[in-house]
């Protein structure tokens, strides 16, 4: 996942070593902007990452994405699984 989001918002993936099995998709632009993606069932709390509560109080994440170019969407789509 963190590739084709990488690959959408024109930067690299990088593994993320704050939280293990985490990733960070970056922009590729002059503000170092980026989406980390986590490992199913990652809460991220005030007081740091967080895994096996049930119900979640707090979620993965939230971002909002800028894509470079709308056409760098279809050929990463069209290699995705």
């Amino acid at each position: 996942m963190a590739k084709v989001l990488a690959e959408l918002m024109g930067g690299p993936a990088r593994r993320f070593p704050p939280n293990p099995g985490s990733w960070f998709a970056h922009q590729g632009d002059e503000f170092g902007a980026g989406v980390e993606i986590y490992p199913s069932g990652t809460e991220l709390r005030p007081t740091g990452f967080a895994t096996g509560e049930s119900p979640p109080r707090y979620g993965p994440t939230h971002f909002a994405l800028n894509l470079l170019e709308l056409e760098h969407v279809d050929p990463v789509r069209a290699i995705s699984p």
